[in-house]
């Protein structure tokens, strides 16, 4: 079994709660979600290129998409199927024909299709509401899988880095005029963070640490503030946004590395950290889960504020300690169930040994 690194997992588990963050605070004009969004999703594509294993030929490519599928679309399939059933028992009164059900049914299917993280318009005319936050599954496993077929099928890396970079600048101007299914426009926007991510496998994290995170930062930071004072706006890939590119990615890439080179320093030094890694081992439990917690709004939003200030914290410290709270509950299940499973393949082992 692959060794996991430390650091990685810590870095997906602030990264996962700051997502929680950033989808608390309020969207307008706010630096705090701005600041967020520069960095966290990239990052997960970023990291996800710096670990994963390329395809050695076309047949272990093949392999590796199906392994891929279940593990990433699966996930997707039965959100969407849980969220059909309740938004289904909610609107049940209001389908007065079958042409209604139809229609509602139908446009259902749209949404898991187009899995777009923001409503879209499909045909000019067709309004399909968003997925949710489970887009980046789906552009995930689009985009990898695009990602791993390019590299094996193109060697030369002058080449591969510019159909990757044709490729993204179709994305982001095919999105203007048309929406692609399978999130396949960020999809194809996103493949250059998986070429920084193969970079970095050969990038020393470690060597001069201090020095890198403090490049870093700089970087980050000049060409974020010159991004929000000219555009007062933000990468944001769910919304198909990217301001000021490629200056926005450039930042997203800072920001990764920023956030990375912390991430090493401070991995091991608190115990906490421990608890954060877990989470960021097993983030897509948490992003699926936070995909879900509209559920359960009206426990952690906080009504009729006295003070925006102290409502805005609140909510982001109800929020992610309910979606911790269920993740622990599951991940305790998970273990039971594995280890009852376990118990019961050895009993029977032992039955047919004659034990």
């Amino acid at each position: 079994m692959k060794k996991r690194i430390e650091w990685i997992d810590f870095a997906k588990g602030i990264t996962i709660l700051l997502v929680i963050i950033g989808h608390t605070v309020p969207v307008d004009n706010n630096i705090i979600r701005s600041t967020i969004f520069s960095f966290h999703m990239p990052l997960f594509f970023i990291l996800s290129g710096l670990t994963y294993r390329y395809s050695a030929s076309y047949s272990e490519f093949l392999k590796k998409l199906k392994r891929s599928f279940f593990h990433l679309i699966k996930p997707v399939i039965c959100l969407w199927f849980l969220t059909l059933i309740i938004d289904l028992i909610n609107n049940v009164s209001y389908f007065h024909s079958f042409s209604e059900f139809a229609k509602f049914l139908f446009i259902k299917i749209l949404v898991l299709l187009y899995s777009s993280g923001n409503p879209t318009i499909v045909q000019g005319w067709i309004d399909v509401p968003g997925i949710g936050i489970t887009w980046f599954l789906v552009a995930l496993f689009v985009s990898r899988g695009i990602y791993d077929l390019i590299q094996l099928s193109i060697k030369n890396k002058v080449i591969r880095l510019t159909v990757i970079g044709i490729l993204c600048i179709l994305g982001i101007v095919i999105e203007r005029f048309i929406s692609l299914p399978f999130s396949l426009n960020i999809a194809l926007s996103v493949l250059p963070f998986f070429a920084v991510g193969e970079y970095l496998k050969n990038f020393s994290f470690k060597q001069n640490a201090v020095r890198k995170l403090l490049i870093s930062f700089a970087i980050w930071a000049s060409t974020f503030l010159i991004t929000e004072l000219i555009t007062k706006s933000y990468l944001e890939l769910a919304a198909h946004k990217y301001p000021l590119f490629p200056l926005c990615y450039i930042t997203a890439v800072a920001g990764t590395i920023f956030i990375s080179e912390i991430c090493l320093i401070i991995s091991d030094k608190f115990t906490i950290s421990k608890s954060i890694s877990y989470l960021g081992r097993f983030s897509l439990y948490m992003l699926c889960i936070h995909s879900m917690d509209w559920l359960w709004r009206n426990i952690w939003n906080v009504h009729n504020p006295p003070y925006i200030y102290i409502y805005i914290l609140e909510e982001i410290l109800l929020r992610c300690a309910e979606d911790i709270l269920l993740f622990v509950m599951i991940m305790v299940f998970k273990y039971v169930l594995k280890n009852g499973m376990q118990k019961i393949k050895r009993g029977k082992n032992g039955i047919k040994k004659g034990y």
